[in-house]
């Protein structure tokens, strides 16, 4: 059980998730203007939730399929369970079912994801 996580957007990753059990928030950088007390206008990136997911979200393909830093942000809500794969076995299971387009679709859908919130 993970009570405390992080993944950071712009790591590269080498390990797929599969939440089991618990719920974990999915984060991107959002630019705002922060004023100063001198008076100065100034730029911070804070961390924008755009999603609480449960048990059954995978996250991590997008790192390992296209080898790119990691999309998002993703951090424990709750005490949380996670099956992992790494890399090696990631794609051993792919190659076993890489002639289903379900496999391909589920990866066109998530990166039409990514892109929408880039």
């Amino acid at each position: 059980m993970v009570s405390e996580f992080y993944l950071i957007k712009g790591e590269f990753g080498e390990t797929f998730w599969i939440t089991l059990k618990g719920k974990v928030g999915i984060l991107i950088p959002k630019e705002r203007e922060i004023k100063t007390k001198q008076g100065e206008v100034r730029k911070e990136k804070v961390p924008l939730k755009i999603g609480v997911e449960g048990a059954g979200y995978a996250f991590g393909e997008l790192a390992l399929l296209e080898r790119k830093p990691r999309a998002a942000t993703v951090v424990c809500e709750e005490d949380s369970d996670f099956a992992l794969l790494d890399k090696e076995h990631f794609q051993q299971i792919l190659r076993i079912i890489v002639s289903s387009s379900s496999v391909l679709s589920f990866h066109n859908r998530r990166k039409g994801r990514e892109q929408a919130v880039q």
